[in-house]
């Protein structure tokens, strides 16, 4: 099985201490969404996906507070974040990370510089390939960045570390989309 993760630190689920507004996955071919997340809600330890049901579990009691749009998801920065596991048949348009399979995450991210905290990571329960991050940057020097990792089934990094130019963890609402 594997295990779509929001706001975790791997393998701890450590989250960064910031606010998220809407996650949005467009898978294709189907040229349609996968999942859309507008993370403005949370009743029942969950969160909806307004597109296939694909709901995101809370952990830690994250807090609701004002966002870009409407309301977003603030995170402690130690135990907070949202999980999504899912069956390996595809029905639910997850996993996102497939060959052959283009695919674009986008989100909203307020949060001050942070080093090594997860905003997207996607995995398996049961080994560390394939892995899919999108995190605050590695090192001190880097931290107030964003840092992508994308490492295949084999354990082969196809993207290693790729740094934004441009800080985003600044304490202001950044956009962050990602195009595979």
């Amino acid at each position: 099985p594997a295990l779509l993760w929001f706001r975790g630190s791997y393998p701890t689920f450590t989250s960064f201490s910031t606010s998220i507004v809407g996650l949005l996955t467009n898978s294709f071919p189907r040229a349609s969404l996968a999942a859309y997340w507008p993370l403005d809600t949370g009743s029942g330890g969950t969160t909806p996906d307004s597109v296939l049901g694909n709901n995101l579990t809370l952990y830690g009691g994250p807090t609701i507070t004002g966002g870009v749009i409407s309301n977003a998801f603030s995170f402690n920065g130690s135990s907070q974040y949202l999980s999504r596991g899912y069956d390996p048949d595809g029905s639910s348009g997850l996993p996102l990370c497939q060959p052959g399979r283009a695919y674009t995450v986008a989100l909203w991210v307020r949060g001050a510089a942070q080093t090594a905290k997860y905003l997207v990571a996607e995995s398996s329960t049961t080994n560390n390939s394939p892995l899919f991050l999108l995190q605050t940057g590695q090192s001190a020097g880097s931290n107030s960045k964003l840092d992508v990792y994308l490492r295949t089934t084999a354990g082969g990094a196809l993207v290693n570390h790729f740094v934004s130019l441009r800080p985003v963890f600044d304490g202001t609402w950044h956009h962050v989309a990602y195009v595979d």
